[in-house]
């Protein structure tokens, strides 16, 4: 491809040859799976904004847009605020449908573009086709731990069981 644009960069869309095609031949199912990646990583990283938008509202910050922006920006942000902010205020209402199914995306989007990124081969492009393959797997134990509250039910039977 490097190749073809290099000897006739003005000509290649007109040779009627997809740009495409390289990767689409390097990694089998690129266009359905690639394309289920992009989607849920757009979806993953508004579904994670959403949930820090809507959980900073609750805690009470005065500017709840601005850390669900920066959250999504820069991850030391995310970081700060996740570990750091939340801890240090109660919320003053409990998490809605809503808030909780961002949270569920948000963690299943999260989760698999990290085991992509430690499990795939060192190549965005395989990575983002296991993104795309592992995060709507993910979608399952996500509304179970998170959606149906599961993991306030494991941290309640832990504490009981101290």
């Amino acid at each position: 491809m490097i190749a073809l644009l290099a000897h006739r960069p003005h000509t290649a869309w007109l040779s009627g040859r997809s740009l495409t095609a390289p990767i689409q031949a390097a990694v089998p199912g690129f266009s359905a799976l690639g394309t289920v990646g992009l989607v849920f990583a757009g979806c993953a990283t508004l579904a994670f904004a959403y949930a820090v938008i809507r959980d900073a509202d609750a805690r009470g910050s005065s500017v709840p847009t601005v850390w669900g922006v920066g959250s999504v920006i820069a991850w030391p942000a995310a970081l700060w605020y996740l570990l750091v902010y939340a801890r240090r205020r109660e919320r003053s209402r409990a998490p809605d449908r809503g808030e909780r199914a961002a949270v569920t995306v948000a963690l299943a989007g999260v989760t698999a573009f990290v085991l992509a990124a430690t499990a795939a081969p060192p190549d965005p492009v395989t990575q983002l086709v296991w993104a795309g393959a592992l995060g709507p797997l993910l979608l399952v134990p996500g509304y179970v731990l998170v959606y149906r509250r599961g993991y306030r039910r494991l941290l309640e039977r832990r504490a009981r069981d101290r």
